[in-house]
């Protein structure tokens, strides 16, 4: 794949094309040569930035921000490709975090349009359900668990997978402007609106719907990684294990405490669980298949002193980018410089469902990044028999694994410091028993739990919501 010197190449043609070959390092190669010689070009700009991440390349993503935020004083379109990668690096702080969503918030959201709303009691509760992000391991419980004879759900979404999987009423806001759909929510007279995109970083159609306050009460659900900085929502989803007391003021939004904050659907082509690989191996193999770009300088360093305590061990890594030769290459080379073994990494590309479940069978203990951790994945990860070492923090994203390990009853498995993080992955290791009994046992232990039980989250939902509106 050559550069070219033509300024009216076909970025969007070239983008898919180094997706779909898979070319992501030389295609990385080829666009900053053409912001060296276009650097305000947006679609380059943004085509940049968007391979960093799913490379894992935060150095080279960090540097781009900082060049590129000195030509666009002021923006919201730089800003928010800063708020994208700020949940992965090593040193965020959730007092960082919050100044700067609620710095963005002030200096770039469209302010909330005051209303005067009167509550009146009714015996069916309207849940609106807004964005186009549908996370089909969730939801569709949620929505299939209503009690229909005290709630009437209404999803608001552009994806229309979810008529595959709801009956429900669904409005198509794909051809609808934001007054539109402020006007429909309106109409349907919707007591709650619930927000299901991450909310910091979501689009500017949506800015303008949520600061209308279209319904008397907002809440965010389903992919919240912090506050929202923003005055749209009066709460946000929880429970006990993502957010503490001391967190509240780190918060714009009120806390709605469930038991466990999301719920997750048992998936229908699951794959079985196979004897634990060590048996036939002879050597533990740690293994992890979240995004690249959770791997951060800090989850490589404490990776590499878990190997050096486990003798013979290896670590395997399943990620799109190893697809790519010269991505997995530079990856290697910056990890050696940090003190990983390279010579015991196995990296495997990335697979779709269901074939994607098969890789955790080759896995004796999954390692779960930092600060960043694993969410669907860890679901998925301890489904398949694979014990979980994860650690916890004080920020939302920081304690995803925490909540599901803690709702499954598997809270050991939790670390607070890397230092408990490291004697707990070499002791599990060392453990071939506890780790043959967990991969007999865990899928009853899930399905005991509660945590895949939709119909129940739907009611602690409801009840709460009741709550509020009354």
């Amino acid at each position: 794949m050559a550069a070219s010197n033509d300024h009216h190449i076909d970025f969007q043609s070239l983008i898919k094309f180094i997706y779909k070959e898979k070319h992501y390092f030389e295609g990385i190669r080829i666009l900053e040569q053409h912001h060296s010689n276009d650097p305000t070009n947006r679609q380059i700009i943004a085509s940049l930035f968007d391979l960093y991440f799913q490379c894992g390349f935060t150095d080279q993503y960090l540097s781009l921000f900082n060049k590129v935020s000195q030509l666009f004083k002021k923006s919201p379109f730089i800003y928010l490709f800063y708020l994208q990668i700020q949940p992965f690096l090593s040193d965020i702080t959730i007092q960082t975090i919050t100044k700067t969503r609620c710095d963005f918030a002030k200096t770039f959201l469209p302010p909330v349009k005051k209303q005067i709303v009167t509550h009146t009691a009714k015996p069916i509760l309207n849940i609106g359900y807004y964005g186009d992000l549908v996370h089909l391991m969730n939801l569709p419980t949620v929505l299939n668990g209503h009690d229909l004879n005290r709630v009437k759900a209404t999803v608001y979404t552009a994806d229309q997978r979810l008529s595959h999987y709801w009956s429900g009423c669904i409005r198509d806001t794909s051809a609808l402007s934001p007054q539109e759909i402020i006007q429909q929510i309106q109409y349907d007279q919707i007591d709650v609106l619930i927000y299901m995109e991450e909310a910091i970083q979501i689009y500017r159609k949506d800015w303008a719907v949520l600061s209308a306050k279209p319904a008397p009460i907002q809440l965010f659900w389903v992919n919240q990684y912090a506050t929202s900085g923003t005055d749209y929502f009066d709460y946000i989803v929880a429970d006990p294990y993502t957010i503490t007391e001391l967190e509240y003021p780190y918060y714009t939004e009120k806390p709605l405490f469930l038991p466990q904050w999301l719920s997750y659907e048992f998936p229908q082509y699951i794959h079985p669980i196979k004897p634990l690989p060590a048996l036939q191996n002879g050597y533990i193999t740690f293994g992890s298949s979240n995004r690249i770009v959770k791997l951060n300088a800090r989850v490589i360093q404490t990776w590499a002193q878990i190997l050096k305590q486990v003798p013979n061990s290896r670590l395997i890594l399943k990620d799109r980018v190893f697809s790519d030769e010269a991505s997995e290459a530079y990856l290697r080379k910056q990890w050696a410089q940090l003190g990983f073994p390279i010579d015991r990494l196995i990296t495997k590309p990335f697979t779709k469902h269901p074939e994607y479940y098969e890789f955790f069978n080759d896995i004796d203990i999954a390692l779960d990044p930092f600060p960043f951790t694993g969410n669907i994945t860890t679901m998925e990860t301890v489904m398949m028999g694979v014990p979980l070492i994860s650690m916890s923090g004080r920020i939302f994203f920081e304690n995803y694994s925490k909540s599901w390990l803690s709702v499954i009853g598997l809270s050991d498995f939790v670390a607070t410091t890397e230092g408990e993080y490291i004697s707990k992955a070499a002791g599990l290791a060392s453990d071939q028993s506890k780790l043959i009994e967990f991969r007999d046992s865990i899928r009853k232990k899930i399905q005991t739990s509660g945590v895949l039980d939709g119909a129940q989250f739907a009611r602690e939902l409801e009840a709460q919501l009741f709550h509020i509106i009354r």
